[in-house]
């Protein structure tokens, strides 16, 4: 009796203890992969900006994984906006999150994630956050996303049914640094009202770096058009090096190390229009700009498109 009772004391302390640790679980095989990166806007974030955090969750296979947990913490010196998943994906999920405006994880239960091909995956997340407006300027925001390779005590929110045999790949990160805010304006202008055909046609092209702070690693890009390229060259303002090189596929460019806060390049980039464009309606002139080093708050004005009618000849 005495030994009876003690192989149930031990059954029960070794239940209880299993509630509180990880277990592994077992099933089909399934190789999953997170990947968390900066989708691009912005490339530097200013004091107070929005930062979007994209993650995508990719499977090796060789079967389809079915609840697959996925944590993005808030990063630190950032508060959560919005949390959503990209529509052009398949995969269902359920999720919580923090408060808006408040700090902590997304947890997200992926209903299932087929096997998926090379550089695809089948769910895309993108994480919103506000960084701290007195962030520092040359700061860091660091941001993860994992995919836990053991069942925990979730186990009744995601019951996790597939075994991941990998897990070196199950968690990612990027970061992203705090500069600026340096406005970037671009503008182009036509010096005639309309061009006929086989003759040419002369823009102005400017940007300004409206402040407060100065510009690091500005790059300025033209796109000709359906035109031929004829000369480019700065008229005024800091020195930019220009680059031509690639006007033979309708752009040029030209770029700078700091663009003073305050101040304009302006640049006259003359082009041909071909005698075959009477039928056309107008030729056009592309400008865009941006820092590669500093924050930019407003994109709006980052890009231009100067229209110029074709005239009888």
């Amino acid at each position: 009796m005495r030994h009876w009772l003690l192989m149930v004391l031990l059954v029960f302390v070794s239940m209880a203890s299993q509630t509180h640790q990880a277990r592994a679980v077992t099933g089909p095989v399934a190789d999953l992969s997170a990947g968390v990166y900066i989708d691009a806007y912005p490339k530097v974030v200013v004091p107070g900006g929005t930062l979007d955090i994209q993650v995508s969750v990719a499977n090796a296979g060789p079967f389809d994984a079915a609840n697959v947990v996925l944590r993005v913490p808030v990063p630190a010196h950032t508060t959560f906006v919005s949390w959503s998943q990209a529509i052009y994906t398949s995969a269902r999920a359920t999720s919580s999150t923090p408060p808006q405006g408040g700090t902590g994880t997304v947890n997200a239960c992926i209903e299932s994630v087929p096997v998926t091909r090379p550089t695809f995956s089948s769910a895309v997340f993108t994480l919103r956050v506000r960084v701290d407006p007195d962030e520092p300027q040359g700061a860091t925001i660091a941001a993860t996303a994992t995919i836990p390779g053991v069942r925990t005590d979730d186990t009744l929110w995601c019951p996790v049914t597939t075994f991941d045999p990998v897990l070196a790949n199950n968690t990612a990160a990027d970061t992203v640094p705090v500069s600026g805010p340096a406005d970037i304006a671009v503008t182009a202008s036509s010096w005639t009202d309309s061009v006929v055909p086989d003759t040419d046609v002369t823009y102005t092209l400017e940007i300004t770096n409206t402040g407060p702070y100065d510009a690091e690693t500005v790059r300025l890009d033209d796109d000709i058009g359906p035109t031929r390229f004829v000369s480019f060259t700065q008229e005024s303002g800091p020195p930019f090096a220009l680059d031509t090189t690639q006007a033979e596929h309708y752009r040029v460019s030209a770029s700078i190390g700091v663009l003073a806060a305050g101040t304009t390049g302006r640049f006259t980039l003359v082009v041909h229009v071909p005698p075959f464009a009477s039928n056309w309606g107008a030729t056009y002139n592309t400008v865009w700009a941006q820092s590669a080093a500093t924050g930019d708050p407003d994109q709006s004005n980052n890009r231009f498109t100067a229209w110029t009618p074709i005239a009888a000849p």
